[in-house]
């Protein structure tokens, strides 16, 4: 490749990465901590607000008086499984008018238990903020609020984020073989600082890429549906995913005393993908005209679409299944697709190995970043000594060196 090519795509690598570094290296460090969310969760919790599960069908009493009284702007009310057993409380969210629904601050929780007597007990229960504060951090690449805009930005800052990578293997590309794996420890830090920065990039590669493209679909997969509905699909695309509406006649009020036990649920779940480890039973407009429970779990021998895992759709008073495309163990080819792409991002397989390996790449990432705004600190300001000569005085820092300086230490 032509030295003059080599020159362009170098200032692209690096202009991209300036652009794009500092709010990726908010992102990886973030999203390095969010593979291990449910432990954080679980650490997080005052030990008050823990419980003993109990066999799974002791809790049908409580979900009966619960769900009779929550309201019906409720999406979901939910009830968490451990193995065999239940945790004998359910819990939902209720949203101010018009929040978005990623927007944890505008909802208010709400737990529900069974007190000595049998009777309900609801109260509120505001749940701990540091997941979803390092969640929305990891998101938003450091932006304050989980919003459609500011997803959007970290859609263009994952954008810059694949230039970056494509132009940097472009640069190393003449003497990648001859420096692959050479790290020039001694007296030049800066090379030692370059050689582990194109070590690092060069090995995680694949990693990047994934999470790069991956976080744009993430960023605008709204828009890119609703393209694809409107132009492969003639709007028929949406109109079949949504929910079908109330046959004529059919019963305004259902009661929830009336729907299958937890372990029904779960066994149809089960029996649709035989190994399913059901975690959870959601709970949507089960006194309504269109009942619905998922099942929501995760399997051993299969990728999960969600870090939560997957799920089966049942109607809880017929037993019908009604969906099972993101029921791991049993998706269908196009959608385990799908659900592949999702899970090489937030790591929703392999189990715990790989869950520390992406624990370990999010760190490097963030170093990564790091380390190549430090090279074009240091970079600027070797030549800026140069121009002064030997003279031994310290030129003045340049406003743009000082600025990125400040902005790398303090980010």
């Amino acid at each position: 490749m032509r030295a003059d090519h080599v020159r362009i795509y170098k200032s692209v690598h690096t202009w991209t990465g300036i652009l794009s570094g500092l709010a990726l290296f908010i992102a990886f460090y973030a999203g390095a901590l969010t593979v291990f969310k449910e432990p954080l969760r679980q650490w997080s919790t005052p030990p008050a607000a823990r419980m003993q599960p109990v066999p799974m069908d002791e809790a049908q009493p409580l979900i009966a008086q619960a769900l009779a009284t929550v309201p019906p702007t409720v999406r979901a009310t939910v009830l968490s499984l451990r193995g065999d057993g239940a945790i004998p409380r359910l819990e939902w969210q209720v949203r101010a008018p018009g929040a978005d629904d990623h927007d944890e601050g505008a909802a208010r929780h709400y737990s529900a238990t069974l007190g000595a007597d049998g009777s309900l007990q609801v109260r509120e229960q505001p749940p701990s903020r540091l997941v979803e504060f390092i969640d929305v951090l990891h998101r938003v690449v450091g932006l304050p609020v989980d919003s459609d805009p500011n997803r959007w930005v970290m859609g263009a800052v994952s954008a810059l984020y694949f230039v970056a990578l494509v132009s940097g293997v472009v640069v190393l590309l003449p003497s990648l073989a001859k420096d692959f794996f050479a790290l020039r420890v001694g007296k030049n830090t800066k090379r030692m600082w370059l050689d582990a920065h194109n070590v690092v990039g060069i090995v995680s590669l694949p990693f990047h890429m994934v999470m790069a493209l991956s976080a744009v679909v993430f960023a605008y997969h709204d828009q890119i549906y609703a393209l694809q509905d409107r132009l492969l699909h003639q709007g028929r695309w949406s109109q079949s995913s949504a929910r079908p509406p109330a046959l004529p006649g059919a019963a305004s009020a259902r009661d929830p005393a009336e729907m299958l036990l937890p372990s029904q649920l779960v066994r149809i779940a089960r029996q649709a993908a035989p190994g399913f480890e059901p975690t959870a039973l959601h709970y949507a407009q089960v006194t309504g005209p269109r009942p619905l429970v998922r099942v929501w779990g995760k399997h051993p021998q299969d990728i999960a679409p969600r870090a939560m895992g997957g799920f089966a759709a049942i109607d809880p008073y017929s037993g019908k299944l009604l969906s099972a495309d993101y029921l791991p163990g049993a998706q269908s080819t196009p959608n385990l697709l799908i659900s592949s792409f999702f899970a090489l991002h937030m790591a929703s397989f392999g189990g715990t190995a790989v869950l520390w390996l992406y624990f370990l790449l999010g760190l490097a990432g963030a170093w990564l970043f790091y380390s190549g705004n430090l090279l074009w600190v240091e970079t600027r300001r070797k030549a800026q000594r140069k121009g002064v000569g030997t003279s031994g005085a310290l030129p003045e820092q340049r406003r743009e060196k000082a600025l990125m300086s400040a902005a790398t230490e303090g980010v």
